[in-house]
Parts: structure tokens; sequence; C-alpha cells
């Protein structure tokens, strides 16, 4: 068993507890947050031992993994400084915001004998899970579209909301799920891209709506919608495959082929409980993570 500590206590560590605390390879012995309110420390794991100074934590704890869920603004200096003091460590996707840092990152790493992983939430939905299992059924996969939409840019100018800045933009935050869910089906290293629609927030600086198309190798199309203007939440994947088409709810974790329901999985909570479940009971150092992050950094960043 090893001992993991947590690096921020924010909104998405209230869909840790089920698999963290279920993992056979995983116990949790601290968290660390700047602020002494947060969602991990007031709700979720109210009995752990709490920091406001993570460099202490570590000090104290000398943990096998750190896990870091801060903003993403914080990623590369957090990551950077953990694997410079010997530990192992997981990110929440996305990595960091440059493909620079991506390569510092993993130099780090190797340079202090360590490793880390990014988390690909999204790829763990139970959905995923059996079309990965059936999709020779279906014959090649011609094109994959995905659309996602979620209301985090408010009142007429639409301006990203201060309390979701810290996701980063809307592209980067929500491509690398995509790239990580399409990557279980089809390859995505080296990809051409071939349209591009992008639109930024002029308060914050940030892209709050991005509609990029891009070719595989294999001539594979893969046309990806992020919007965070428009209001609801929306998770839906459309894959045109030799047989028909198929249509993904990853919000219901439900499957559609043409238009006959394949597979419906009724989340008990919410999806990211779902999902979060599937990875933490499974983990394992992943010795494919580094080239799964690369192609999806490649891409987004393209």
């Amino acid at each position: 068993m090893q001992k993991i500590v947590l690096i921020g206590g924010g909104y998405i560590t209230k869909f840790y507890k089920t698999g963290l605390c279920n993992s056979q390879n995983l116990s949790l012995i601290a968290l660390a947050d700047v602020n002494e309110n947060c969602v991990a420390h007031t709700q979720v794991f109210p009995n752990l031992p709490f920091y406001t100074d993570y460099k202490k934590m570590l000090f104290e704890q000398k943990p096998d993994v750190v896990h870091i869920c801060v903003g993403v603004q914080n990623h590369f200096k957090i990551l950077k400084d953990v694997l410079e003091q010997g530990f192992n460590a997981l990110i929440e996707k996305p990595l960091c915001c440059s493909l620079e840092q991506t390569e510092i990152l993993y130099q780090t790493a190797r340079q202090n004998h360590v490793r880390f992983d990014v988390v690909y939430h999204f790829r763990y939905g139970d959905e995923m899970k059996y079309l990965k299992d059936h999709i020779s059924e279906f014959g090649k996969i011609k094109r994959w579209s995905f659309t996602a939409h979620e209301q985090y840019a408010y009142c007429e100018k639409h301006i990203v909301a201060e309390e979701k800045r810290s996701l980063g933009d809307a592209w980067v935050d929500v491509a690398s799920n995509l790239f990580s869910d399409m990557a279980l089906l089809v390859d995505i290293e080296n990809l051409k891209k071939t349209r591009e629609i992008q639109d930024t927030d002029p308060v914050s600086g940030l892209v709050r709506y991005a509609h990029k198309t891009f070719e595989n190798k294999d001539g594979v199309e893969l046309d990806l919608l992020v919007d965070w203007m428009t209001s609801g939440v929306e998770k839906i994947s459309v894959i045109e495959t030799e047989k028909g088409r198929i249509l993904i709810d990853h919000q219901k974790q439900t499957i559609y082929f043409d238009g006959r329901c394949i597979y419906e999985n009724k989340p008990k909570i919410h999806r990211m409980h779902d999902q979060y479940e599937n990875y933490w009971k499974s983990f394992r150092f992943d010795q494919k993570n580094e080239i799964l992050t690369r192609q999806i950094q490649n891409a987004v960043f393209l």
C-alpha cells in the first residue's frame, strides 16, 4: 500500500472519496491547501491531517505519491517543485500551459529519478470502457465529432466567471479530456489541423469557445467543439463508422447505435464519481502515460 497526499482541496476532490477510500493500492494520509475552508478539508476528508503549507506536509509525511489538484496556472510550478524534491506525482489534466513546460517537466522527473502521470478522468467512464471492448463490432471509424457545452462564461458579454478561471481556458481544459477519450479508439499522433475557430473573453483573456478539426494519419476526421457560453451541460460524441452511427451521451453514460440504445450505465451520483472511482480502484503508474500525454499536449497546442 502506497501512501498518498493531496495538494489542493477544491471542488473536484468531492469526486475522489469513494475511489480513494476503496483503493487496493493507495492510502490517503494528509491534505494541503492554502484555504483552511476548502471543500476537501471541511466536507470530504475532515479527519485527515491538514496543512496550509504543502512543503511542510511533504517533509513531515514523506509520501510515496503526491496528487496535485490545484488551478491550472499553478500546475507547472508546483509539479516541478514536487519532482525536484524527489517525489513521484499525479496531476490533474491538463498537464500545463505549453509544450515548452511539458518538456521541462519530463526532464525534471528524469533528472530526479522520479515520475509523474497525468490523470485523464474522462476516459475512465463506464461508457468508454464498454465502447473500447465492443468497437470492433461497428467497423472502421471514419469520423468522430465531440461537442462539449458547459456555461462558465456568464452575463451578456460572456465573461468567464472568476471561480472558473483556475481551469485554464476552455480549449486547453476540455480538449485534454476529449483527446484522451479519442486516443482509446483512434491514433492521435501527428495530427493535421484543418480548421480552427476560436473566441476569447476580453476581460480574462481566456478562450471561451473553440471549434477545431483535425485529421489523423489514417484519414479519420476529428471534430472538437468546446463552448463555455451556452447554457446547460452537454458532452456528446458522434462516431461515424463503416456500419453506422454511434452516439455517446457522456453525461448520462449512455450509448446509441443508429438510434437504438446499446448501453446505459445510469451514474450512481454523478459521472465524475464513477470516473474517479474507476481510476483510483485500478491505480498504478502507467508506462504509457507519458506517450499519451505528449500526444495530447501536441494536439492541444497544435
